[in-house]
């Protein structure tokens, strides 16, 4: 994952973003952002173009930065 996209992001976004490897036993693909809630359910998902788009619909206003919109 290139840190500038995590960057972008997070930016984009107003909210903190952190990059992981995906493990090789899980169902998470390389390359995509996954929106994981605090309880791990994966909330949303999406390739990095569509990352900001999907997880702004997926967030709730109050956790967006000033991004939003």
């Amino acid at each position: 994952m290139n840190p500038s996209t995590v960057d972008r992001l997070s930016e984009q976004l107003g909210v903190p973003v952190h990059a992981f490897p995906a493990p090789s036993t899980s169902r998470l693909r390389a390359g995509m952002f996954y929106l994981v809630r605090p309880d791990g359910f994966v909330a949303a998902h999406a390739t990095a173009a569509e990352a900001a788009g999907a997880f702004r619909a997926a967030l709730p206003e109050r956790y967006l930065g000033a991004a939003r919109g």
